[in-house]
């Protein structure tokens, strides 16, 4: 209540008589936490920019290249879309095939048929580091012994993300969570009985309907 009455006050300027720092404190029976996830930290990303996918569509132009650093469901459908609208795309995945959270064998066949339409793909390819060059970005990566650089005017990033537990205060509150995330159990409840967790905060696969089931 006290989030939804500060965004009212943002909201309408009209609105003056308020005094949130007056309104007692509230005790609900049971919080959830619904956060989403981030990101992974790559060097050099934030600072050259980058797109995904939650403004990837706000683009006005459609850019002449992306590299799409991530094979996985999102990007393998975005690059594939980019490319038949008229953009040059390079996929690069960590892992040795494309969709890696699928069979290999499948994966292959696809593989050979983004490949057959122009994409550019690299597997095995480990992003080190992102940088600016000639009005370009540049995405560094690693096969191997062997570095390779990949040069687009978009970077889509596309691959893992890390659950967004920042500023929860989780440790004040006693919630146990690690690098994947807030732990639930079958009932999304967490460790604290009255408090819940749900969405990409948890972990697992970073996807719009898993995160919404």
């Amino acid at each position: 209540m006290y989030a939804m009455l500060k965004f009212a006050l943002e909201m309408s300027p009209s609105i003056r008589h308020i005094n949130l720092n007056s309104m007692p404190k509230l005790l609900p029976r049971a919080q959830c936490f619904c956060v989403w996830a981030a990101p992974l930290p790559i060097p050099g990303l934030a600072e050259s920019g980058y797109l995904t996918n939650e403004d990837v569509f706000d683009l006005e132009k459609l850019s002449a290249s992306f590299v799409i650093i991530g094979g996985w469901p999102t990007g393998v459908e975005l690059g594939q879309a980019f490319y038949r609208l008229g953009c040059q795309v390079t996929i690069l995945e960590a892992q040795p095939w494309l969709l890696p959270q699928l069979d290999a064998e499948p994966c292959d066949g696809l593989f050979e048929i983004l490949e057959s339409e122009g994409l550019t793909l690299a597997t095995n390819a480990s992003v080190e580091s992102v940088r600016r060059k000639n009005g370009r970005k540049v995405v560094a990566v690693r096969n191997g012994d062997a570095l390779r650089e990949f040069a687009a005017e978009q970077v889509f990033v596309a691959a893992g993300r890390k659950p967004n537990v920042e500023g929860l205060n989780l440790e004040g509150i006693g919630v146990q969570f690690d690098a994947q995330g807030i732990k639930v159990d079958d009932t999304m409840r967490t460790n604290v009985k009255n408090i819940f967790a749900a969405g990409d905060v948890i972990g697992g696969q970073y996807l719009t309907h898993l995160a919404a089931t």
